[in-house]
């Protein structure tokens, strides 16, 4: 959970309702600070124009590896209508933005900055599909997006660029024009005050009507109702560089049964969503193998992150966001988001949808198993979540019973797991065999699991040591006792797996080596030996 507590002193009320957000005009006001801390932010140079064919409903700009680099393209309707239905940006890294909404464009008109980005990239192609009959003999425009910084390296072409024609099948001939130059190294960037973090995710919430923010940037956005499919994107998240690593700063005050927003999101200060994109499997598999390929500390590695009960979609991304950037991750991060309610009193409701989401996750977790082209997937399971994974990977084996023993995956981490403990030993007494390693992230501190058990009458979830100080212990998982490291909001001490720089330094560790147990990964864990040989489990003890 995300800053939660069950208390909040009323001056506090007072400060969040009597505080105003910065109105429209006031924004207004102030373009050039705003324009900076938004993604898609610099000059724009005109690339190509071509012209469509009678019959034509696909337009391709193709050769564009030898322009500029790019925040983002637009596209412009210079002299007539022109009703776009896909856009898809192809870089020369292999990542590819698939852009799926109707854009209606009147004459004269462009669109929004299309897959706004804080980096350059270079572009390999941008094909535009367009709804028949709408766009004939209608020319339309390729600009792009390029660092504001340099602008003044390039020159823009005129609005009168050349035009090539278009034939059906959307083959075209070469380029006309002259390349441009290329842009600077991306070291001569401005340097903003927060770093952009890409993430992965799959999904089975239904999806809901798109925000806008920024430059007319659309963000996709998911509700807490479930959708009944699987849907795969992409997510982006800014992340304030000046701030304590672990935490999650955000515009407001989650007071438990509501949020406050007592002011404008900064990207200087706070966590915000940069982009959300739903896109196609194909699609998804070239985007997440093309993440891999860039990785250089964690060669192979990915993680997917299950968040916990009482998380919206957007607090999911944020954990997800804040793990990879704190631990210095730059493997392939993924993100499974089930449909929690995000409501404090729905902890019912929560359980059972973490429960129904097991054949999404599994589907989720196959796909990135057989083709994302990573060596080591490693699984992180917090709260509520750990129900969806323990029944997801329940069904896997008992559909691939050849899978046990294969070690599958590389890590697999349950922290702070809302499962009865006896249901855990019973379930990972055969799933141990699907990963190289287990990890549990236990506490006797933890006062959502203390609310749970007293919910259930005094049954010990796994993820809470009870009085004796002994956590669950099953054969073949490392059970370690974190209840030193308080660090959550409000005395909600349920993120501790996150907000703990140990713990970080810990996942990133047994990520990088698997090194079993704990102890040899650092000495801060200090092996407990169990009564009467009933096995043995690790302290996290602070360092003096």
């Amino acid at each position: 959970m995300l800053h939660r507590g069950l208390s909040v002193p009323l001056a506090l009320l007072a400060l969040a309702f009597g505080t105003q957000a910065t109105s429209l005009a006031q924004q207004a006001q102030q373009p050039a600070l705003q324009s900076a801390l938004e993604p898609g932010y610099g000059r724009l140079v005109t690339f190509d124009a071509l012209t469509a064919g009678e019959a034509g409903q696909i337009i391709s700009f193709t050769d564009l590896r030898n322009k500029v680099r790019v925040r983002g393209v637009r596209l412009v309707a210079p002299n007539s209508a022109c009703v776009v239905e896909n856009v898809t940006i192809t870089y020369t890294n292999g990542q590819v933005h698939n852009e799926t909404r109707t854009i209606d464009l009147r004459a004269g008109e462009r669109t929004a900055v299309i897959d706004p980005r804080f980096d350059d990239r270079s572009l390999e192609s941008v094909i535009v599909a367009v709804r028949p009959g709408s766009c004939s003999g209608a020319v339309l425009e390729l600009q792009g997006v390029v660092d504001v910084a340099a602008s003044n390296t390039y020159a823009s072409r005129s609005a009168k660029a050349p035009t090539r024609g278009i034939d059906p099948a959307g083959s075209s001939q070469p380029p006309a024009a002259p390349a441009l130059p290329k842009a600077p190294a991306p070291g001569t960037l401005p340097d903003l005050p927060y770093t952009a973090v890409d993430l992965y995710y799959g999904t089975d919430r239904k999806a809901g009507e798109p925000r806008t923010r920024g430059d007319q940037v659309r963000i996709g956005t998911y509700g807490a109702e479930p959708g009944g499919r699987l849907e795969l994107g992409k997510a982006t998240v800014s992340i304030p560089k000046n701030r304590k690593p672990g935490t999650i700063p955000v515009a407001g005050v989650d007071l438990v049964i509501t949020t406050l927003n007592y002011r404008q999101a900064d990207l200087a200060r706070d966590f915000t969503v940069l982009g959300v994109n739903a896109i196609s499997q194909d699609k998804f598999v070239a985007a997440i193998q093309a993440r891999l390929g860039q990785a250089q500390s964690y060669q192979g590695h990915a993680f997917v992150f299950i968040h916990g009960y009482f998380v919206t979609f957007d607090d999911a991304i944020f954990r997800a966001a804040q793990i990879t950037y704190d631990m210095g991750f730059d493997g392939l991060p993924l993100v499974y988001s089930w449909p929690s309610a995000g409501q404090f009193r729905q902890y019912i409701t929560d359980r059972d949808r973490a429960r129904e989401a097991r054949d999404y996750l599994k589907d989720f977790l196959n796909l990135v198993a057989a083709r994302s082209g990573a060596t080591q997937i490693h699984l992180i399971a917090h709260s509520t979540g750990a129900h969806a994974l323990l029944e997801a990977l329940d069904r896997m084996l008992l559909q691939q019973p050849d899978l046990a023993g294969t070690g599958r995956f590389g890590e697999i981490v349950f922290a702070a797991p809302d499962v009865l403990a006896g249901d855990f030993q019973n379930a990972m007494a055969s799933l141990v065999k699907l990963a190289r390693g287990t990890t549990l992230y236990a506490s006797k501190s933890d006062r959502a699991l203390q609310l749970s058990e007293f919910a259930r009458n005094g049954a010990q979830a796994a993820g809470l040591v009870p009085a004796n100080g002994i956590p669950v212990l099953v054969a073949g998982v490392d059970s370690i006792d974190v209840s030193l490291l308080n660090t959550s909001y409000f005395g909600i001490n349920h993120s501790s797996f996150g907000d703990a720089q140990p713990l970080l330094q810990d996942l990133g560790k047994v990520f990088a080596t698997g090194y079993h147990p704990p102890s040899s990964r650092d000495q801060s864990f200090r092996e407990t030996p169990a009564p009467q040989n009933a096995g043995r489990f690790w302290r996290w003890m602070r360092q003096p």
